[in-house]
């Protein structure tokens, strides 16, 4: 290896180490690589080092086109690359594309994230890829559940209806008016509703003057 090789990460990924100049990014390639991407990547590698390979296939870049080109901002004279010669053009492009779709549709846990975030020390909070503003609601927010009124089950199913602004107005303001009579604990959203409709169910006569003039 150059004694003047410029690059730190795994120390089992030496062996794998090419010159980055060497290295073809794909004209093809149809993931963007904003300027956020491409310094988050770059704050990756400065505080982590590279510890997973890119991956070329006929010496172009199939995976990891960010990572080089934040690689060569630092830089970086060399680069730990994994051949996939084996792919066909047509294979190629599909790897690029699917390496790319998989890690998108997965989700986050935000819990699971703010409280990995709070027990980070201050100097990595950057080198996570949260910016301030997304990363201060994760860890402070309060993730307990509202209490809940004991005297229905825990079962629950999803229900959606239609309503104008102002019915859906009229209904907060009912739903806020009863955990304001009840006190603590208040009712969650779907208690509140039912106890409204309880009430109104408890007298049919009125009930049934719903939605008419009232009597002059």
């Amino acid at each position: 290896m150059d004694t003047a090789t410029v690059w730190i990460g795994a120390e089992a990924l030496r062996p794998l180490l090419i010159p980055v100049r060497t290295v073809v990014l794909d004209p093809q390639n149809a993931r963007r690589h904003p300027q956020r991407n491409i310094e988050t990547i770059q704050s990756s590698l400065a505080t982590f080092g590279q510890n997973k390979p890119i991956v070329t296939a006929g010496g172009i870049v199939t995976a990891g086109n960010g990572l080089v080109l934040a690689a060569q901002l630092l830089g970086w004279t060399h680069i730990a690359v994994v051949d996939a010669s084996h792919l066909t053009e047509p294979q190629r492009k599909a790897y690029g594309l699917a390496d790319n779709k998989t890690g998108e549709l997965s989700e986050w846990d935000f819990e699971a994230v703010g409280t990995i975030l709070n027990s980070l020390p201050l100097d990595l909070l950057d080198s996570t890829g949260f910016a301030d503003y997304e990363r201060n609601p994760l860890m402070q927010a309060q993730w307990t559940p509202a209490p809940i009124d004991g005297s229905h089950t825990t079962d629950s199913v999803m229900v959606h209806f239609s309503a104008t602004q102002e019915q859906a107005v009229i209904i907060r303001d009912a739903i806020e008016h009863l955990r304001g009579s009840l006190g603590d604990p208040k009712p969650t959203d779907g208690r509140s509703l039912e106890l409204i409709c309880e009430s109104w169910l408890q007298d049919p006569n009125t009930v049934s003057e719903i939605g008419h003039e009232p009597s002059k």
